[in-house]
């Protein structure tokens, strides 16, 4: 593949990032509320296991095309010119994931 063929790739990655989000949050339903006990919490999840164990791969790959499309972001704003923006761009797709990884948990 050459370079141009990448870029269109990394710029489409927003597409599977949104279409697979939506899958693993539908797959995953409604979660117990903030303030559920402990109880509620631990049925929720030995209840709808199977569920929760396909939902979070899928989340996880989509973060994975995040980061690509946020790649793609910042490759052009640097090749714009705008190092800093790009930069920030990086971190704050990256802060995403990270956030998500710890909420998820």
């Amino acid at each position: 593949m050459t370079d141009t063929q990448w870029d269109r790739w990394a710029r489409a990655a927003g597409i599977p990032f949104v279409a697979l989000l939506i899958v693993g949050f539908m797959l995953f339903g409604d979660g117990p509320k903030v303030d559920a006990s402990g109880g509620e919490v631990a049925a929720f999840y030995t209840d709808h296991s199977g569920r929760v164990l396909t939902a979070e791969p899928i989340i996880a790959v989509g973060f994975l095309f995040l980061l690509w499309f946020a790649g793609a972001i910042a490759n052009v704003l640097r090749q714009s010119g705008q190092g800093r923006l790009a930069a920030t761009v990086l971190a704050l797709a990256g802060a995403t994931v990270g956030v998500a990884y710890v909420v998820r948990r």
